[in-house]
């Protein structure tokens, strides 16, 4: 009887480690599969941005996304990616430090005209970054973006407001080609400034950048989302054949239930019917001793 109970208790503990091991088995891939749908969503999230991103900046005049006065530009030259002018005592105190290829620049617009415009050149100190058109020896005009070396006071002024000469450098530069800009002659020239940069990162810029290119668009978007859709697929025809499978167990599985059930239904009544025997026996010898 002792050995009966262990191997039941046996049985028992097996039973549960195995219901305990499916319940296991049914939870991982569930949280497996909300990670993966959080990544998913993060990355189309940023997908989206630069999709955003790349339409503002071609439906836009100046080819950049401009949020509440300040644009935001992508540095695609090593112009300011490492010193090579400035002490570094000088360099540690400058509010924006290198900027690699590919970063993201905030860069704060400069006020289009009145006082504060002029207060913006009053400001403007060395070591600061400026983000400028400016027109090269070849005739093209192009977007740059340099430190300021120096800034002088100007013999003209505009409107009664000191003019000023900045001369700006890239970091990276050693030929000693300076651009100057001349802010008296600001709205006349071809030259001129479009704001202060107050802001950096590589990390935003090489993702926006990668994310704006025409072939992200197909290995960011359409690839992925077809392997999503492929995956679904996969996974219903897999529930389908695992459905089908479970089925034709249950139907095989089910005669064998039957014959057992109805084998315990007659050990039972085999075992009722001993017992009615035993108690016969037992009445027939009581009725024999009270004779007696």
């Amino acid at each position: 009887m002792a050995e009966e109970v262990k191997e039941s208790e046996t049985t028992n503990s097996l039973d549960t480690e195995t219901e305990q091991a499916k319940s296991n088995n049914k939870k991982s891939p569930l949280f497996v599969r909300i990670i993966l749908w959080v990544l998913f969503g993060i990355y189309m999230a940023l997908v989206l941005t630069g999709i955003i991103y790349s339409i503002a900046c071609k439906r836009s005049k100046d080819g950049t996304l401009t949020i509440a006065n300040h644009q935001l530009r992508i540095v695609t030259s090593e112009s300011m990616a490492e010193n090579k002018i400035f002490t570094d005592e000088e360099y540690k105190t400058f509010e924006i430090g290198s900027i690699p290829k590919y970063s993201l620049v905030s860069i704060e617009k400069i006020p289009e005209s009145g006082d504060k415009k002029y207060e913006f050149y009053d400001n403007v100190k060395r070591g600061d970054v400026l983000t400028f058109y400016y027109k090269m020896d070849d005739g093209r005009q192009e977007i740059v973006t340099h430190r300021v070396l120096s800034k002088t006071e100007n013999k003209l002024k505009s409107q009664g407001h000191t003019t000023y000469v900045i001369t700006l450098e890239g970091d990276n530069v050693e030929s000693g080609k300076h651009q100057i800009l001349d802010t008296a002659r600001d709205e006349t020239s071809t030259n001129f400034v479009i704001g202060k940069v107050v802001y950096k990162s590589k990390f935003f810029g090489v993702i926006l950048f990668a994310l704006s290119s025409r072939w992200m668009l197909i290995f960011g978007v359409v690839i992925p989302c077809a392997g999503l859709f492929g995956y679904e697929i996969f996974r219903i025809i897999r529930m389908v054949v695992k459905e089908k499978k479970e089925e034709k167990v249950a139907a095989i599985d089910t005669p064998v239930i039957a014959d057992e059930k109805e084998k315990t239904i007659q050990e039972k009544d085999q075992e009722i019917e001993e017992l009615r025997k035993r108690l016969a026996m037992l009445e027939q010898e009581k009725n024999d001793n009270s004779q007696k």
